[in-house]
């Protein structure tokens, strides 16, 4: 299940965060995490989703629209326990057809040691645009 996320959910993000950069698929953010979610669970063009897998918390995005036709994944976390059971696929397809589904050009950096990330994007339909080294 699809749903924004909360303040309650800051702390499951955080976890996420740094898994993530401690992995090489998310790169360092200069700004204070906590305050950096919580600002995504108000904002006006970034917003933050959770996804629920058999009822319990395994992912979250954070999406931001660029402009009147263009929104981003600037950020997208599943949970380690469920990786491999489609629950990252079932996580995009749900946004995609969900927040996304209007967005007619839709976009996402993703770090180059993402290689599974980059994987599901293609097998979606995304394509390889530009390629910098830091995503």
């Amino acid at each position: 299940m699809l749903r924004r996320a909360k303040s309650v959910d800051i702390p499951f993000m955080v976890k996420g965060y740094e898994i993530g950069l401690r992995d090489g698929n998310f790169s360092e953010s200069k700004m204070q995490i906590n305050a950096f979610f919580a600002n995504t669970t108000t904002h006006k063009n970034v917003h933050s989703y959770i996804y629920e897998h058999n009822g319990t918390v395994s992912g979250y995005a954070i999406l931001r629209k660029k402009d009147d036709i263009r929104h981003e994944i600037m950020m997208m976390f599943v949970d380690p326990s469920v990786q491999g059971q489609g629950v990252g696929r079932k996580f995009l397809t749900a946004m995609l057809t969900g927040p996304l589904k209007d967005s007619p050009v839709l976009c996402s950096t993703t770090q180059p040691a993402s290689a599974r990330m980059m994987r599901l994007l293609k097998s979606l339909g995304f394509e390889r645009k530009i390629e910098a080294a830091d995503g």
